[in-house]
C-alpha cells in the first residue's frame, strides 16, 4: 500500500498553451529544489526564468515554502509574490509560475493526484487588479493584505481598527451568515459619516478581519471574495487597510499576529492610546431583544494588543456597554512555581508513572528533567501499544533500570495494569507524579504549541475525555508516594514568552 503522507507533488492545473506539456513535479521532503524554463519540468513558457522558484516541503506539517529568486512574476493564491520573500504554501493551494501556467500543492499518492486532474473543473482566470486597490499576500501565505491607494500615513499614527462581519457589514437576507458574496450591507446609516470624521482626526483605518475558509478556497472562490472586499470599500468610500487571516495560525484573532504585522509595516510611531479596535464578538450576554454574542475573540484581540475596545452599538450608536461575561483563564497570570524536592534520580532502581492531561507539559518534564537524570522514557505516544509499553516497562525493571511511564493514565483502571506488572515482578519502587496543569492551561498549552511549532493539535476532546475520567491517584493503588508537579514554563526566546502570555482563543476551540 502506498504510503500517502510522505509525498509532496505540484500538479498541473491549467496550461494555456495546448501544445506544452507540463509535468508533475516531485519535491522530496526537506530539500530545497529550483523549478523553472526547462525541458525537466515541461515548462517552455518564456515569462518564466530559468531558475524562477525555490521550494522546500515539509511532509509532516504538510506545508511548502517557496522563494521567488527569478526576476519574472509568479503568484500565490491568486497574489503576486514577491522576489526573494519566503511564502508558506499548504496543500489545495493554487501556484502560478506564471500567469499561463498553474499547479496545485498536494500531499497526495501521485495516482490520486493525477485522477484529482483529470476532474473537470472551471478556474477564473486572475484579473487584472484595479488601480484603487493593491493586493498581495504576505510572506507566511496566510494573510492577504488590500489597501485603497489613498492611504497615506503620517510620523504619528493613531489606529481605527474594525471587524467586518456583524461590525462594518451585516446580511441583506438577516441571516447570520452570508448567503453569498452579495449578500451584505453597511451595517448601520451612520457608518460612512462616522469613519469619514476618523479620517479627518488623522486616524488610520485598518480592517483586521478571521476568514479561515479562504484557505482551502480555490483561486476563483478568492477571487470572489476579493471582489466583496472591493465593492465594500467603494461603499464606504474612505482610504482602508484590509488584513485577511485566511488560516488558523498565529494571525488569526485573538491572535496578535495581524496587527504585529500592520505595525511592522508602519514607519509611523503607533500611539496606542489613541488607538482603538470595534468589533462584535465582546461576550456580551443576551438581552432581549439582542442575543447573545457568538464568541468573545474581538475583545480579547483589544486586549492583547493593548487598545481601547467597543461593540459596533458603543462606537457608531452611543450605546451605553452591555454585560459580557469574561473568560476565565488568563494566560498572563503564571503561577510562579518550581518543582519541588523530587529525589531524583532514585538510589534503586524505580519507575516514575506519569499522570497528566495532554498539553499539561508532562512529557516535556519527562524529557527535559528525568531523561537526563538517567531514565529511561516510555512513551506511549511514541509506542502506539500498550503491549509495546508492557513490554519495554518489565525488560528494564528486570535490569534494574530507573524507567518513566510517559502517559496520560488518567483513572484507576489504566494505572492498575501497569501496577500489574510490578506486582507480579514483586517490583515495589514505584511513585507517581501527578501533573497539576488546569485543564484550561491545557487548553492553552495545546494552541501554543501548535502556533510555534506549525504542529497539529491534540483534539480538544482528549483534553475534555482526560477531565471526565480523571481519578486522583493515592498511596492506596501501591505508589510509595504521589509527587504533585506544577507546570513551570520555558521558553526558547522573548517572542514566544510574550506571545505564550497572549490569548490565544476565544471561547470556541
Amino acid at each position: 500500500m502506498v504510503d500517502t503522507n510522505n509525498k509532496c507533488f505540484l500538479v498541473p492545473k491549467k496550461c494555456l498553451n495546448l501544445e506544452w506539456t507540463i509535468k508533475n513535479i516531485s519535491l522530496p521532503n526537506l530539500q530545497e529544489i529550483t523549478i523553472g524554463r526547462g525541458k525537466q519540468f515541461g515548462i517552455r513558457d518564456l515569462a518564466c526564468s530559468k531558475e524562477q522558484l525555490i521550494l522546500e516541503a515539509d511532509v509532516n506539517a504538510r506545508l511548502v515554502k517557496i522563494r521567488r529568486v527569478g526576476r519574472n512574476p509568479s503568484i500565490l493564491a491568486g497574489f503576486p509574490m514577491e522576489q526573494n520573500h519566503v511564502y508558506v504554501t499548504r496543500e489545495g493551494m493554487i501556484l502560478q509560475i506564471t500567469p499561463d501556467v498553474e499547479f496545485v500543492v498536494t500531499f497526495e499518492t501521485l495516482q490520486d493526484t493525477k485522477r484529482m486532474n483529470d476532474e473537470p473543473e472551471t478556474i477564473t482566470k486572475i484579473k487584472k487588479l484595479t488601480t484603487k486597490f493593491t493586493w498581495s499576500i504576505i510572506p507566511s501565505g496566510t494573510v492577504i493584505w488590500c489597501q485603497t491607494k489613498d492611504v497615506t500615513e503620517g510620523l504619528i499614527c493613531k489606529i481605527a481598527g474594525f471587524d467586518l462581519d456583524g461590525t462594518l457589514i451585516a446580511t441583506k437576507s438577516g441571516h447570520t451568515f452570508p448567503s453569498n458574496d452579495d449578500d451584505w450591507r453597511l451595517w448601520h446609516t451612520g457608518i460612512k459619516s462616522r469613519l469619514k470624521t476618523l479620517v479627518n482626526e488623522g486616524f488610520s483605518l485598518v480592517l483586521f478581519t478571521n476568514q479561515a475558509q479562504l484557505e482551502i478556497s480555490s483561486v476563483s472562490r478568492k477571487e470572489l471574495f476579493k471582489n466583496k472586499i472591493e465593492n465594500i470599500l467603494n461603499a464606504l468610500d474612505v482610504p482602508f487597510t484590509v488584513l485577511i487571516a485566511s488560516a488558523r495560525d498565529v494571525y488569526r484573532k485573538p491572535s496578535p499576529g495581524m496587527w504585529d504585522y500592520y505595525i511592522s509595516k508602519t514607519q509611523a510611531r503607533i500611539d496606542i492610546e489613541s488607538s482603538f479596535y470595534v468589533g462584535d464578538a465582546a461576550g456580551r450576554i443576551a438581552e432581549k431583544p439582542k442575543k447573545s454574542d457568538f464568541d468573545i475573540t474581538d475583545r480579547l484581540f483589544a486586549r492583547n494588543v493593548g487598545v481601547q475596545f467597543y461593540t459596533p452599538d458603543e462606537f457608531f450608536l452611543n450605546e451605553p456597554p452591555r454585560p459580557f461575561k469574561d473568560v476565565d483563564f488568563h494566560p498572563q497570570e503564571i503561577p510562579v512555581e518550581n518543582y519541588p524536592d523530587l529525589k531524583i534520580p532514585s538510589k534503586s532502581s524505580e519507575l516514575i508513572v506519569m499522570v497528566g492531561c495532554p498539553a499539561s507539559g508532562k512529557s516535556y518534564f519527562a524529557r527535559t528533567v528525568l531523561e537526563p537524570k538517567g531514565y529511561l522514557r516510555i512513551s506511549r505516544d511514541e509506542l502506539k501499544l500498550w503491549t509495546k509499553c508492557r513490554d519495554k516497562i518489565s525488560n528494564a525493571i528486570s535490569n534494574q533500570l530507573n524507567v518513566v511511564y510517559d502517559a496520560t493514565n488518567p483513572d484507576k483502571e489504566s494505572r492498575k495494569t501497569i501496577m500489574d506488572i510490578c506486582s507480579s515482578m514483586n517490583f515495589i519502587n514505584v511513585r507517581c507524579f501527578l501533573m497539576t496543569t488546569s485543564a484550561e492551561r491545557c487548553i492553552h498549552n495545546n494552541r501554543f504549541r501548535q502556533l510555534v511549532n506549525n504542529s497539529n493539535p491534540v483534539p480538544h476532546t482528549a483534553i475534555i475525555t482526560f477531565t471526565k475520567r480523571f481519578e486522583e491517584p493515592t498511596i492506596e493503588e501501591g505508589f510509595k508516594c504521589v509527587v504533585k508537579v506544577p507546570f513551570v514554563p520555558k521558553f526558547q526566546c522573548l517572542e514566544h514568552e510574550q506571545l505564550y502570555k497572549k490569548y490565544l482563543l476565544g471561547r470556541k476551540k
